[in-house]
């Protein structure tokens, strides 16, 4: 064997070499882009975890205050809980608060991708149904301005809102969703006065 078969076996042994190194940093990297996103879906799993407990705890003191509204008799000297009690009854106020909370809580699930569109859906035609009531709508205008919710999920509900309004008056009735109507994709057809979307 010549000089030249060797040198060639040993550029091959390098080039080989050299290949096999880049497979190994290429599976290294890959196992590190796996690593970090199994951190973050461990991290996003956590976060939600901690997130709907903060969610029970205030639905908790929320039923609290329905059961027993003498919890809250001192809000009304604050000019937001005076006009809302002034407009329900105070276990009905928060009753609704906590409805609407719920509701958010499930679109947040689905806008964050949580939850499938499917499961929403039922959620979605509940809202709207919630907000064929001229006092319920009230109610929303009201708490809307206390910035306790999601900006996105306004949005969406002031939408369900402006078409519940819209069907409200005779003669107007329309087929638009609420996204069409002002939300943002997390959205259903506003139910029609059957029930049905």
């Amino acid at each position: 064997m010549g000089n030249s078969a060797l040198s060639d076996e040993l550029n091959h042994f390098v080039a080989y070499a050299t290949i096999a190194q880049g497979i190994g940093i290429l599976f290294v990297a890959a196992a590190f882009i796996v690593s970090l996103r199994q951190m973050k879906k461990s991290n996003t799993a956590a976060q939600m975890t901690q997130y709907q407990g903060a969610v029970q705890l205030m639905l908790d003191w929320r039923s609290n205050i329905i059961a027993d509204p003498k919890l809250v008799e001192e809000y009304d000297t604050e000019d937001y809980f005076k006009k809302a009690f002034k407009d329900v009854p105070i276990p009905t106020y928060f009753h609704t608060i906590k409805l609407l909370h719920i509701f958010e809580h499930c679109w947040l699930l689905n806008d964050r991708g949580v939850i499938p569109s499917d499961l929403w859906q039922p959620w979605s035609n509940n809202i709207c149904l919630l907000m064929r009531r001229s006092k319920e709508r009230d109610l929303w205008k009201h708490v809307r301005t206390a910035n306790v919710f999601n900006g996105e999920f306004v949005k969406f509900v002031d939408g369900v809102v402006t078409e519940a309004e819209r069907k409200a008056k005779p003669g107007k009735a329309s087929t638009k969703t609420a996204a069409d109507a002002g939300g943002n994709g997390n959205s259903a057809p506003a139910p029609e006065p059957n029930g049905q979307p």
